[in-house]
């Protein structure tokens, strides 16, 4: 079995809207894969400076909502 994380995450105005979800694909190519898993998380921004510091700001506001 294989999974597949897909997060999106954008900036807007002052909010960052997250959306994740995990898929799982079967070892087998004869049955079908599926979403099994999903999540989405809204955070004021903090108006980080470089891309890294948004995206740990992205994560870590995913990881606070599990």
């Amino acid at each position: 079995m294989r999974y597949e994380l897909r997060l999106t995450a954008f900036d807007m105005l002052d909010q960052i809207h997250i959306s994740a979800a995990l898929y799982e694909t079967p070892d087998d190519p004869n049955e079908p894969s599926g979403r099994v898993w999903a999540r989405t998380a809204t955070s004021r921004s903090k108006g980080t400076g470089t891309a890294t510091e948004w995206i740990r700001e992205v994560l870590d506001t995913m990881q606070s909502a599990l």
